[in-house]
This record gives structure tokens, sequence and C-alpha cells, in this order.
């Protein structure tokens, strides 16, 4: 149902939503509360003026339950998608919150920057791809196999599918039987962490091929 705005007392609690608001939403709804949370300048503009520089950053948005963390971050989407490549997401929607770790967390953002990149049609280098995809095959996927819960993670995946697409379809299964199976779960970990920096620096390859090719298109 469509938020409408309260005209009087009695509508009000029908017009109360306790979630982000949408874009659809932000023209109507929104408030600009920077005043009260920043004497000087606001963090919006703080992240805004950042981003414009240039830099690569990293920040936390930390707040109690309808504090409005997410309203901003799609306030802030909706101000500058036409400079960035922008991938959102939630953890809540693709992992177990009471039981992930970093390794989880690395596969699923991988995994989702190549699915939107895949999506909008951004070039990646096929060879890169195949790099890591030869990687996971090799040093994962055949040493998984091999184990005593011989899980075979590459099922499923279409030979006559794109490079590109086999590696997401990949590392979707991953991300399935870390979060059903917990022996399987724990095999991918212990596989996976002693090459997290080489698979940390296969991903970085395929983010920076991204790059380049969004630079040509004066975005970022």
């Amino acid at each position: 149902m469509k938020l409408k705005k309260a005209d009087n007392l009695k509508e009000a609690i029908n017009s109360f939503k306790p979630r982000p608001l949408m874009e659809s939403e932000l023209e109507e709804f929104y408030v600009d509360t920077e005043e009260a949370r920043c004497a000087d300048i606001g963090c919006f503009l703080q992240l805004r003026d950042k981003l414009d520089d240039g830099e690569f950053i990293k920040l936390l948005f930390a707040g109690h339950t309808g504090s409005g963390k997410s309203t901003e971050l799609n306030k802030l989407e909706q101000e500058i998608r036409d400079r960035f490549f922008i991938v959102k997401f939630s953890v809540r929607d693709h992992l177990d919150l009471y039981n992930f770790e970093y390794v989880d967390l690395i596969l699923l953002l991988i995994e989702q920057v190549l699915e939107a990149a895949n999506i909008r049609e951004i070039k990646i280098n096929d060879k890169i791809i195949n790099l890591v995809y030869e990687w996971f095959s090799e040093r994962v996927v055949k040493t998984i196999a091999d184990s005593k819960y011989g899980v075979d993670l590459s099922a499923g995946i279409k030979t006559e599918e794109s490079i590109i697409g086999k590696l997401i379809g990949l590392i979707a299964n991953f991300k399935a039987n870390i979060k059903l199976s917990s022996d399987t779960r724990d095999e991918i970990r212990r596989t996976i962490k002693p090459n997290i920096n080489l698979f940390k620096d296969q991903c970085n390859i395929i983010l920076r091929d991204i790059d380049n090719n969004l630079y040509r298109n004066n975005k970022q």
C-alpha cells in the first residue's frame, strides 16, 4: 500500500511505517535533519564531498533502529547514481545473521558486484574472470569435493553459460551451502581461509577492471 501523508491525527498511525523511505517516497516524506545531527557541516555533505574528491573511503553508519541510516543512504543514492556505479544489498537477505564470517561476506560482496555489473552490461575481461573461476575450481571446489563430505559445488552450473555466469553461479552455490549445511560451511571456510589473501587479490583484479571500464564512461 502506498504511503500517504496524514491530514489529521487519526490518520497518523496509517502513515507510520517502521522502515526506510523508498525512493518514490523521498520527495514527499524526507526531512533534512542535518542541523540537529551536526553543528558545523552535515554528515551527508561530508560524505558527498569525499566521494566527489575521488577518495577511496569506508564508512560505518551506526544508530538505533529508525534513526534514518538507510533513508540517508537511499537519498544519497538518488543524488549520485548518475556519476557512480552503486551496488546496494542487505546482508540480512543473503546470510545467516547469527552465523557468518568474513569469508562468507567477501563471497557475497564479489557476487553482488558481479551480478550488478552483468545486469548493467559493464564489460569485464573474460581472461580475468576465467582466472578467478579456475582458481576457485582448482583450489577450492576440488578440495571440498575430495573431502569426506564429497560436495560438488559446481553442480547445476551450465557449461554453455558465459564465464561470468559460471563464476556467479559457482559463488551462489558456495553461499547456499554455507547457509544450509553446517558441515559444508565449515569445510568451505577451512579451505578458503588459508588462501584468503590470494582470493582477495583475485577479487581486486576484477574490481579494478570494472573501475577502468566505468572510468571510460565517466563513472566511478
